[in-house]
């Protein structure tokens, strides 16, 4: 509290008890029935506005901002704590509507191409290979070799696809895949200097790019967004092996072993267009089938988007960071 504040709550009190205590007994005068006024109007008029007068901010964390998007999908923005003002909410609800639609056009274009009848599921075991070396290479923090195993990926002549790692201070960090320029500067947007071949390989090797964030090293709540990836039924046995607490036990694996589920990675289209899906265990979400698609123009990505989740077995580790 601010110096007049507290100078505020104190006159307060000091009047209610004068005037309680005034003839030793309760004040019958009219200034007692004001009293309880006076208690609330001194620290108001004493208290300095907010933000100079202007009407204070509306304040959201990142997280919840994440929670508010999907519920399923977690990462940090650039700033631990995002302030916003009412016009920028609108903004916001402009961005979400543009999005909803943005996700409605992919929708239609995957069931358009699942319906046709000479489509067909493009992923290979060479796809699963790929995927396979690049999370070996996380784990070994051998993030140099990425480019050995991104056959339909190439890179400007004097440039070099590195890794920013998380730090460890404020509320969380991720790390993130930036493109080294050679005057030094960095691009993490990448795929503004990667060439990718319009292919399956090329959509399946957009779509890790895309993901390696949520297995690359992240601190503190950055947590939530981590993933493992399940690419067939035998990745589920490493939801048990890992050795972090809120990982999933046996009784859960065995659980949706008993649904079924077909856990292979898809990838469906032609030309431009490509459709990916893939399935990846968190342990704030369960089991998640997440839909991508990839649209690639003069041989680079024109766009990404991830236009649907499916929960296919629920689950919360119950810790929070």
């Amino acid at each position: 509290m601010e110096l007049l504040e507290i100078l505020g709550c104190f006159l307060a009190v000091l009047f209610s008890c004068v005037l309680i205590t005034r003839k030793g007994g309760l004040c019958k005068s009219r200034l007692f029935t004001i009293t309880p006024i006076f208690c609330f109007l001194i620290p108001l008029l004493t208290t300095t506005p907010n933000n100079n007068g202007q009407k204070p901010k509306i304040v959201r964390t990142a997280i919840e901002y994440e929670v508010l998007q999907d519920k399923l999908y977690s990462r940090l923005y650039e700033s631990n704590n995002i302030l916003e003002e009412d016009s920028l909410l609108t903004e916001r609800d402009k961005a979400d509507k543009a999005e909803e639609e943005r996700q409605a056009i992919a929708t239609q274009r995957s069931q358009e191409a699942l319906a046709n009848p000479i489509s067909k599921d493009l992923f290979k075991k060479s796809h699963l290979n790929t995927a396979k070396r690049l999370i070996k290479y996380v784990e070994r923090e051998e993030y140099d070799r990425f480019k050995s195993c991104l056959n339909s990926v190439s890179l400007p002549k004097g440039t070099d696809l590195k890794v920013r790692l998380c730090e460890e201070n404020g509320i969380g960090d991720i790390s993130e895949l930036y493109v080294e320029l050679p005057d030094g500067e960095k691009d993490f947007h990448i795929f503004r200097q990667l060439a990718i071949k319009p292919s399956s390989s090329g959509a399946w090797q957009t779509y890790l790019l895309l993901s390696l964030e949520s297995v690359l090293p992240m601190y503190w709540h950055a947590c939530y967004g981590e993933r493992t990836y399940i690419f067939n039924e035998a990745d589920l046995t490493q939801l048990t092996q890992n050795k972090i607490d809120y990982y999933a036990d046996a009784a859960v694996v065995d659980s949706i072993r008993n649904k079924k589920f077909d856990l292979t990675p898809t990838i469906i289209g032609k030309g431009d267009t490509y459709h990916v899906t893939c399935c990846y265990w968190s342990p704030f979400a369960g089991l998640i089938r997440e839909c991508m698609e990839v649209i690639f123009k003069d041989g680079k990505v024109y766009d990404v988007h991830r236009f649907a989740l499916e929960v296919l077995h629920e689950y919360r580790c119950g810790v929070v960071f």
